[in-house]
Parts: C-alpha cells; sequence; structure tokens
C-alpha cells in the first residue's frame, strides 16, 4: 500500500493493553501478563502498567530477561509455575 498504518493493534501497542484491561474492567496493577516475549507479551504489559512474567518454554531466555530494558517481574519455567504468583 505504500503508506504507514493507521493504527497497531496488536502485542505491544498500548492500544492492546487498554483494550485488555477495559474488557477485564481491572486495574494495570491487579492484572499479570504471562508470555514468551520479551518485545511483544511482556512490553504489552509493561507499557500498560501491568505486572509481567516470563515462561522461559518459548523464545526468550533468562539471560535476555537479565538484559531486557524493562525486565518481567517474575521469571518462571513453565506456565504451569503461574499458580505459584497468584
Amino acid at each position: 500500500a505504500d503508506r504507514d498504518p493507521d493504527a497497531t493493534l496488536g502485542k505491544p501497542s498500548e492500544r492492546a493493553g487498554r483494550a485488555a484491561l477495559a474488557r477485564l474492567d481491572a486495574a494495570p496493577g491487579d492484572c499479570l501478563v504471562v508470555g514468551d516475549r520479551l518485545d511483544t507479551d511482556l512490553a504489552m504489559g509493561e507499557r500498560a502498567g501491568m505486572r509481567t512474567a516470563l515462561v522461559l518454554t518459548g523464545v526468550a531466555t533468562k539471560v535476555d530477561a537479565e538484559q531486557a530494558s524493562a525486565p518481567p517481574d517474575f521469571v518462571l519455567d513453565s506456565v504451569a509455575d503461574v499458580d505459584e504468583l497468584l
């Protein structure tokens, strides 16, 4: 189309974070974003003021988390470990 998009709706857009909060009718501090990508999943949560948990079963590693400009609040071996945070 030879033009920039009118809006970005997916992660990590701020619009996606606001939509999630509106849908949940929740405050950002009461939410936890769980994902395996620092640059999309967790970036969205961080931008929206939510707590974040990186799951090490996907793309990012523990070293990636330690070196991230916005490190996750939690690093989990598996999504099965999320219940320990709740």
